[in-house]
């Protein structure tokens, strides 16, 4: 198993499932930031969704090498990589400074390196 795959799905798990769930859970911080971004709660809801469902997709991708469920975790890299780009477009419409954007730079960067490393293995 390589280990530059399981490092980067835990840690794009982890911080899209937190993230998705208080989307999901509709906590203040979440839905406050989310209408400073226009974004209704339904919609924000539904993000958080995405993004949960993203975090599952990218462990089962990592579980399942040379299976028939490998094909999950390409598309949940490629779903969370079109998700945060959407954010950094958000953000940017929203006159955030770039360091709003950071986290989703972040995701996006990891979401590259983890398909990467589970394409090579």
């Amino acid at each position: 198993m390589n280990i530059l795959a399981w490092i980067t799905a835990l840690g794009l798990a982890g911080m899209t499932a937190m993230a998705g769930a208080g989307k999901v859970m509709g906590s203040k911080m979440s839905t406050d930031m989310m209408a400073h971004l226009g974004v209704p709660t339904s919609q924000t809801r539904m993000i958080g969704a995405a993004e949960v469902a993203g975090a599952i997709g990218v462990i089962i991708g990592v579980l399942n090498d040379a299976s028939d469920l490998e094909w999950i975790g390409l598309l949940a890299g490629l779903g969370l990589i079109a998700l945060m780009i959407g954010a950094v477009v958000y953000h940017q419409r929203a006159g955030d400074p770039m360091k709003q954007s950071a986290p989703a730079f972040v995701v996006m960067a990891l979401a590259v390196v983890y398909l990467i490393a589970i394409m090579a293995r």
